[in-house]
């Protein structure tokens, strides 16, 4: 167990290190000493943890996280802007074949409203926003 401050990245050994997290808080208790308030930096996710159970990774082990993670997540936007695509060609065909020039109506683009109070989670969900080109 090492010293910990508010803002390190840890990991929960007794969860193998599976989601990594933020310090955001530490909390003393007579009984336990201090608990640890964690806030995942990939999932939306809020936990508690005593010290004994964390564990800093090194730079580079966060950094190769991060970008498993981020592949991760610019695979899932190519899938769905592949199948957007898709999706928009094989609608065009049904309604030219079923609509007549006159009877098309025009769409208007969505907008997303997005109210969030965490603002790293709206950051996040931001720039997927932008790389899917949704206003």
């Amino acid at each position: 167990m090492g010293e910990f401050k508010v803002g390190d990245i840890v990991i929960r050994k007794s969860y193998g290190g599976d989601i990594y997290f933020k310090i955001i808080q530490i909390n003393k208790s007579l009984e336990k000493g201090q608990i640890y308030i964690l806030k995942g930096t990939n999932v939306r996710l809020v936990a508690d943890s005593l010290g004994s159970d964390l564990e800093k990774p090194s730079l580079d082990r966060i950094s190769s996280n991060e970008e498993i993670f981020n592949n991760k997540v610019n695979a899932a936007i190519r899938k769905a802007l592949i199948a957007r695509k898709s999706s928009k060609k094989v609608a065009f065909r049904a309604s030219t074949i079923l609509r007549s020039e006159s009877e098309e109506t025009s769409g208007r683009p969505g907008k997303v409203l997005h109210i969030d109070g965490d603002e790293e989670y709206l950051n996040v969900c931001l720039k997927g926003y932008s790389k899917l080109k949704i206003d």
